[in-house]
């Protein structure tokens, strides 16, 4: 399965979903059943092609505006969003400093 998949990402091809469950021996009601299965609550899976699996949710507006990388979920939760934006604001310090203090360890 991963040779194939592989194959059909180097070689730019366009496998349909229904190829790559085929391949994989997977029926669709078991992949949609492994969608269903989130250890982190509800989430938003999008169709994608396969050359585009790697590419997080994004807003066309907003990604022209604030031209940075973005991954957009939806808020089901209320009280994951609050957890998740008391996590980020009371972060370590020492977390936020590392990525500029190794990129000036990488220009020695």
């Amino acid at each position: 399965m991963f040779s194939y998949l592989s194959l059909c990402w180097r070689e730019g091809e366009s496998a349909s979903l229904d190829d790559v469950l085929s391949t994989a021996g997977v029926s669709d009601e078991e992949y949609h059943g492994a969608l269903s299965v989130n250890v982190k609550g509800r989430s938003l899976v999008l169709q994608r092609d396969l050359c585009d699996a790697n590419i997080n949710n994004y807003n066309a507006t907003i990604l022209s505006a604030w031209q940075a990388n973005m991954d957009i979920q939806p808020v089901s939760d209320p009280y994951a969003c609050i957890m998740y934006i008391v996590s980020y604001i009371t972060q370590d310090e020492q977390e936020m400093d590392e990525i500029p203090r190794a990129a000036k360890r990488a220009l020695r």
